[in-house]
């Protein structure tokens, strides 16, 4: 099973063992409170189960099962959180998980003209970054008046032509 990066812990809150977690998961529940997570540090992988988490407007609070003092959690300070990268069922037809996304062939006007190689959060929305041609990247913003049409099955999205885009 793959790994995928959730997090990373910026630093502590208060002397009852919180951590600060920048998240990289729009799915927290699923990802914190469904299984363990996964703290990575000098090639060892060390389970967490996390007690609880409250959203912040900048980070997450975590807590941590077992850690109930700064003194235990303040050597996880700079390190990445990981959790086994299984499906979460999408109600929602119009959210996409970001591995869908990457990979697909990116047409204007029925011609490839290259392929998403990532996608990138901003606080404006999410960012397709796409691969052209002599290594030139582009980012588009993923929102409707951009992207007219996506086919996850065929392999490809339609963005519109509009002069500056790319």
């Amino acid at each position: 099973m793959e790994w995928i990066k959730i997090g990373k812990i910026i630093n502590t809150r208060g002397l009852k063992g919180e951590v600060k977690v920048i998240s990289y998961t729009d799915y927290k529940d699923e990802r914190y409170l469904s299984e363990p997570i996964f703290l990575v540090q000098n090639g060892h992988n060390t389970p967490l189960t996390v007690e609880y988490y409250r959203q912040m407007p900048s980070h997450d609070l975590l807590k941590f099962k077992g850690y109930d003092d700064i003194n235990q959690v303040e050597k996880f300070k700079g390190l990445e959180l990981y959790a086994h990268d299984r499906k979460i069922d999408i109600k929602d037809p119009s959210v996409f998980h970001a591995r869908d996304l990457i990979g697909l062939h990116v047409r204007q006007n029925a011609q490839i003209i290259g392929h998403v190689i990532d996608i990138r959060t901003f606080p404006q929305g999410d960012y397709l970054v796409i691969s052209q041609e002599e290594g030139r990247q582009s980012l588009v913003p993923f929102r409707d008046e951009f992207i007219e049409k996506l086919d996850i099955e065929a392999g490809w999205v339609d963005i519109v032509m509009m002069e500056g885009l790319l």
